[in-house]
């Protein structure tokens, strides 16, 4: 091999392990980073992505942790918080090159600004030389519930400032996918783990990790005499897509449009984060509506949100039309 042929090889040897990284890496998380109902600890998404990247996985993650709860395992009854996860692999020399955290699951409502910032400071203190990737909010194939989107909220109010990597979507990645969950239809099997590996991969190589998913028909709300066959909805790289029309039939007649009707219903986790207000228009082609919808999710357990029609002026007529309109998933 020439100088310069040598010279290429080591340059490029160098930029790959800058990019992919060497060494040790950290994992703190819940019974999803545990690897709970996995097959083996081999087949949790951290275990297959360590393989692909060459990093030697320390794994501390413990089910049912959070920042404000310590959950408990096979291997830790007493359980560990995320902070006591770090401090623990601190005790036992681990001298990670990378560490990750993912979670938000399991501290439900209770907010976790404070303790996410301390644990960061921890980690930044302890692991100055570590590359820092934080995951917010792995969840099943459910639609997220409210109290999960406010703690990833809690998530990047408390990172965002400490300039570590966050890897976002992650709510998203197994959703409307229940083949990748166990039979408990709570925890990712293999499969579903290796979704989320390779959705990790993509944010580890500063790809995106958005969900995408294809046209669906969306959902007649609780006002009555509704059709929307050709109502739609769409997701790409996490911005939700809505457009089409309605028509409002009462007993095979045509019916008039009265003002905040409700026809349309949407997965309450597709709301935005503020209300939005967007032009519609009748087939008589004069009158106008605004499209209004207020995004607060009314108990924990409601799955669907309804987007309210409201008439600016006269009276609309039996058919509604919208340009597409869209907005940032929890945006």
């Amino acid at each position: 091999m020439n100088d310069f042929a040598l010279r290429s090889a080591q340059e490029f040897r160098a930029v790959w392990d800058e990019i992919r990284g060497t060494g040790e890496a950290l994992i703190i998380g819940d019974s999803y980073s545990e690897g709970y109902r996995a097959s083996s600890f081999l087949k949790r998404w951290s275990a297959v992505l360590c393989a692909r990247m060459g990093w030697i996985e320390r794994n501390y993650a413990v089910g049912g942790s959070g920042f404000s709860v310590k959950g408990s395992s096979t291997a830790v009854p007493g359980g560990r918080t995320f902070l006591e996860q770090a401090q623990q692999a601190k005790a036992d020399g681990v001298n990670p090159a990378v560490i990750m955290v993912a979670g938000a699951r399991n501290d439900g409502t209770t907010n976790v600004v404070a303790l996410a910032q301390s644990f960061i400071a921890y980690l930044k203190a302890n692991f100055p030389k570590a590359r820092i990737i934080i995951i917010p909010g792995l969840w099943d194939a459910t639609p997220p519930p409210q109290y999960l989107l406010d703690r990833q909220w809690d998530w990047r109010t408390a990172f965002l400032p400490a300039k570590v990597e966050i890897i976002e979507g992650a709510h998203t990645w197994l959703f409307g996918r229940p083949e990748l969950i166990d039979g408990d239809l709570v925890h990712p099997n293999d499969d579903g783990q290796d979704r989320i590996a390779n959705f990790v991969f993509q944010g580890v190589h500063g790809k995106s990790t958005r969900l995408n998913i294809g046209r669906f028909l969306i959902g007649v709300g609780p006002t009555a005499g509704y059709s929307n066959s050709d109502c739609y909805g769409y997701v790409e790289e996490g911005v939700f897509h809505l457009f089409g029309g309605l028509t409002k039939t009462v007993n095979g007649s045509a019916a008039t449009i009265a003002y905040l009707d409700k026809p349309i219903n949407i997965p309450a986790w597709l709301a935005p984060g503020v209300t939005r207000y967007i032009p519609l228009y009748t087939n008589g082609g004069n009158n106008m509506s605004c499209l209004a919808w207020v995004p607060t999710i009314a108990s924990p357990g409601q799955t669907t949100v309804d987007i309210q029609i409201r008439a600016t002026q006269g009276t609309l007529s039996n058919q509604i039309l919208f340009p597409e309109i869209s907005w940032p998933i929890a945006g």
